[in-house]
């Protein structure tokens, strides 16, 4: 009777320390900070898929220095008949928080062959 006792004993002692390290694990699963899933758009050239640029949220990130260069120093030409949402500006830059909509409404119809180019979505 006693050997049976003990053997019930062990084998609820066994069920909650195999129940608490579990509740443990799982405790400390939650302790570690969950990556978000991002989603990065990447305009990409289709004939040699080079990735002209990147845009995560609002923040647009080019891959070609002279094309950076360029949206920096001269920025995207706003059509007269559109620059009344522009503040009445004739161009828009790159550090214009209005840059990544005139970029995607003017500059790349206007000035990228159509086709050639296309929009990505990416998950990191």
């Amino acid at each position: 009777m006693k050997k049976k006792v003990n053997n019930i004993v062990l084998a609820v002692m066994t069920c909650a320390i195999t129940v608490g390290a579990f509740a443990i694990g799982s405790y400390q699963e939650d302790k570690k900070p969950k990556q978000e899933e991002v989603i990065v758009r990447q305009l990409i050239n289709q004939q040699n898929q080079f990735i002209v640029a990147e845009v995560e949220g609002d923040q647009i990130k080019f891959n070609d220095p002279a094309l950076e260069d360029q949206m920096r120093e001269i920025g995207i030409f706003i059509p007269p008949s559109q620059r009344k949402y522009y503040d009445e500006q004739k161009t828009i830059k790159l550090e214009d928080p209005r840059f990544l909509e005139a970029f995607e409404k003017y500059y790349i119809p206007s000035n990228l062959h159509k086709g050639s180019y296309k929009w990505i979505q990416v998950k990191t």
